[in-house]
């Protein structure tokens, strides 16, 4: 096998498990699916506070395909899924300290015929607390370029 084609192999696989460079964790490590349906997914989102907190906090959502609704459950929720953006606030005031978790679920659908919406990024209060920077597309794409290491030989 010749040098080159073992970086395209390894950058390949590197691409494919989420992992990036920069220091916020994947954000297939702090949404979870719990549940999934035909169009439709539940997620249980975790991550610890990056900072000490006090009073209703809010955080960003950036999917890396459009999206038809989201839903939560003790968080308000203001979504525009044409732009690949969601809003969630705390319905309550809470006091935080710096490493506490939060979590909350939501449920995120997509029309029919369509990718399924994956959270690209989640920033907390101006903290980024999850950042995935290989997009959905960008992975199929991969996929149907991989071979097997065999014609590599």
């Amino acid at each position: 096998m010749r040098p080159g084609k073992i970086i395209v192999v390894v950058v390949s696989l590197f691409l494919l498990a989420g992992v990036h460079l920069s220091g916020a964790l994947s954000c297939t490590k702090v949404v979870q699916t719990k549940s999934k349906d035909k169009f439709s997914y539940l997620a249980n989102v975790t991550f610890p506070t990056p900072k000490s907190f006090s009073g209703q906090w809010e955080l960003d959502m950036k999917t890396d395909v459009p999206f038809l609704f989201i839903g939560g459950w003790g968080i308000t929720v203001n979504e525009d899924g044409s732009n690949r953006t969601a809003k969630f606030q705390s319905q309550d005031a809470v006091t935080l300290k710096s490493g506490q978790p939060i979590s909350f679920m939501f449920r995120i659908s997509w029309a029919p015929r369509r990718p399924v919406p994956l959270v690209q990024e989640l920033v907390w209060e101006n903290v980024q607390v999850c950042s995935t920077t290989v997009r959905t597309n960008e992975i199929r794409k991969i996929k149907k370029q991989q071979r097997p290491l065999k014609s590599f030989v």
